[in-house]
């Protein structure tokens, strides 16, 4: 999938126009639609993804840390910069496909980000959830919302 994403909507007029002489308006209102649920369907996956390998960078790196030289001592290591590195890549895949949807991108992930924090610290680090918590994650979620 992620590879027929990153084509652009030209490339797969132009195989079409190849394939069976010019295509059709219904054909390139299909591709659009295609094109864009591709998009956010790789937007939230990647975006998971990205929030997951972050977090858990910040699991591995930040517990048990005294001071700042040894939180520093603790991300100069093979491990964590690996694990930096790909949330971070999978983190560009998500701006990337979110552009193509919509302006919002960075807020729309930052904000899918803060869901996934919150259920990584539920499910991995023993956080609890509390009313409180669950209404600061629906207020996120409708400033979103109401961002488009």
């Amino acid at each position: 999938m992620a590879g027929f994403v990153l084509w652009s909507e030209a490339q797969v007029y132009a195989s079409l126009s190849e394939a069976k002489g010019e295509h059709t308006e219904p054909e390139r209102r299909r591709v659009t639609i295609l094109f864009m649920f591709a998009n956010i369907a790789l937007f939230f996956v990647s975006g998971v993804i990205a929030y997951l390998f972050i977090s858990f960078f910040g699991q591995i790196t930040g517990s048990g840390t005294k001071t700042i030289i040894d939180a520093v001592r603790a991300v100069l290591k093979p491990l964590p910069l690996l694990v930096l590195l790909i949330g971070n890549v999978f983190f560009a895949i998500t701006v990337f496909s979110g552009f193509k949807v919509t302006q919002f991108a960075i807020p729309a992930a930052i904000a899918l980000g803060v869901i996934v924090s919150f259920f990584y610290s539920v499910f991995f680090l023993g956080g609890t959830v509390t009313a409180l918590k669950a209404f600061g994650v629906v207020l996120i979620l409708a400033g979103i919302f109401f961002l488009r």
